[in-house]
């Protein structure tokens, strides 16, 4: 399986499972607890303070066509549809593009459209206004990243605007996995860690794999003993991004930076534009 199936099989099953609490990670909504209002709601916020930012800069935004990449169930592409003429929501996931058709507001306004593929080829160049991702580059490996920022900037009209969210810079390490690797090979405590992760697994998301295998659902897992898929993270070099940038001919006007106190990463919110 490559890493793009797999994370196509986490995300889907996540989909099947919990799908908001996969999309808006807060702890007291698992199991289903999110209230399918309030969840959209939520993305109502996030954009109106997006595009408060966009305001502040010294740039016009066209309102016509934009991208939602990593939409889900269209929590930000409905409230994009709101604010542009005409708005795509793009995942991988054929689950999370199901359940956002069955919730679309806006018919022909908003369409979601299902992309299993490395690149954005459904699209052609020079499409898009208005490109957002938030909360979904970073699960997956940076060659996957740097090849679907490369299609943004192809996608993006001249004048257009991208927006987007990474991890730049993990804050910690987990101790006891550094403390492990300083033991020699054959220490007493690797060998049992390894052979802990052989038989059941280091952790709920290894259990989980081990027992899907053997062809127990992903519902029974989740609901009975909380076992999920694992939800990636990486990063991507601050210096890299600014160099995959420049090579696209493109310029980035704004970086903010924050510390994810969750995920124990240092976060870059970049807004690129495309000469025009």
């Amino acid at each position: 399986m490559s890493k793009l199936e797999k994370l196509q099989q986490d995300w889907d099953d996540l989909a099947k499972i919990d799908p908001m609490w996969a999309i808006c990670s807060d702890s007291a909504k698992m199991q289903n607890q999110w209230d399918t209002v309030e969840f959209f709601e939520t993305g109502k916020r996030h954009i109106r303070s997006v595009l408060d930012t966009v305001a502040n800069l010294d740039v016009v935004l066209n309102r016509g066509t934009a991208l939602d990449f990593g939409c889900g169930m269209g929590r930000l592409t409905q409230a994009l549809a709101e604010e542009f003429d005409c708005v795509y929501g793009v995942d991988i996931s054929p689950t999370m593009i199901e359940c956002a058709d069955q919730l679309n507001q806006f018919r022909e306004k908003c369409r979601y459209i299902l992309n299993s593929q490395s690149d954005l080829q459904i699209f052609e160049d020079n499409l898009f206004d208005f490109i957002y991702t938030y909360l979904v580059l970073q699960h997956m490996p940076s060659e996957l990243m740097m090849g679907y920022l490369k299609e943004f900037i192809r996608t993006l009209k001249a004048g257009g605007m991208l927006m987007f969210q990474v991890p730049i810079h993990r804050l910690e390490e987990d101790k006891k996995t550094i403390h492990l690797r300083s033991l020699p090979r054959h220490h007493p405590r690797r060998v049992m860690n390894k052979l802990k992760g052989f038989l059941i697994g280091h952790n709920s998301s290894d259990r989980y794999y081990k027992l899907r295998r053997i062809g127990i659902s992903e519902t029974w897992l989740y609901k009975v003993f909380g076992f999920r898929p694992e939800i990636q993270m990486h990063t991507l070099d601050e210096s890299v991004i600014h160099e995959l940038m420049r090579g696209q001919g493109v310029k980035i006007i704004l970086v903010e930076k924050r510390e994810d106190e969750l995920t124990k990463m240092l976060v870059g919110e970049f807004v690129v534009v495309k000469p025009g």
